[in-house]
């Protein structure tokens, strides 16, 4: 069994068997067969889709639709299984809960009419829950992150700010004088001010401008 899709992997082909093989069911119950063959497929898709998407960005609902669905997918493969174990003349060894029960009633063809109804009944049920949820739109959800508006302010552009010609100048002038010494000794240059005067901006400014000459 697959943790992300439950027992979905193994229940499709069973109802595919069920369609093709020697049980010789009616064509109005082989329509309602096929038509939870789709629903289920489409459930599978969607769980795939939560499977790959990271746990901390997965809203409640929708992790308890998941488990819903896997704990169905088992119900109604062992359903499967006792309807195919029976066309073939075996009892199962053990009772079944849920959808099971409901096979447990029918001793002929004409009787899983019925049962395929009440499975399709339930299945419909998780899938206009899994409308309500949206786990259709979990893959195109972005990941949201909240940028701190100084940090934009700190990354503008030179020509976007008002204020720091002069003193970008002056620091210009100071640094490209000592580069152009033979001196091998660091130099510091501090650039001091109180808290919110835009020291850290000028000096981004100031080093994208001086990297660009470098680079160049």
């Amino acid at each position: 069994m697959n943790i992300a899709t439950g027992a979905m992997n193994t229940l499709l082909p069973k109802l595919g068997e069920l369609l093709v093989g020697e049980y010789k069911l009616q064509k109005g119950v082989k329509g309602e067969i096929e038509e939870l063959e789709k629903e289920l497929k489409g459930m599978t898709a969607a769980l795939h889709k939560v499977a790959e998407t990271p746990v901390d960005q997965l809203d409640q609902q929708v992790k308890i639709w998941a488990s819903e669905v896997r704990e169905l997918s088992y119900d109604i493969e062992d359903a499967i299984d006792t309807f195919m174990l029976k066309c073939k003349g075996h009892e199962p060894a053990t009772s079944f809960k849920k959808v099971t029960n409901l096979f447990n009633k029918f001793k002929t063809n004409h009787q899983i009419h019925g049962v395929i109804k009440d499975i399709m009944d339930q299945v419909k049920k998780v899938s206009e829950r899994r409308d309500r949820c949206r786990v259709d739109d979990i893959a195109a959800r972005p990941t949201v992150v909240d940028v701190d508006s100084r940090l934009e302010a700190m990354y503008r552009k030179a020509t976007k700010l008002i204020g720091i010609s002069k003193p970008k100048n002056e620091l210009t002038k100071q640094l490209l004088e000592y580069d152009g010494s033979s001196s091998q000794q660091s130099n510091i240059i501090s650039i001091v001010g109180f808290g919110g005067l835009g020291k850290t901006t000028l000096a981004n400014s100031l080093f994208q401008e001086l990297k660009a000459k470098f680079d160049s």
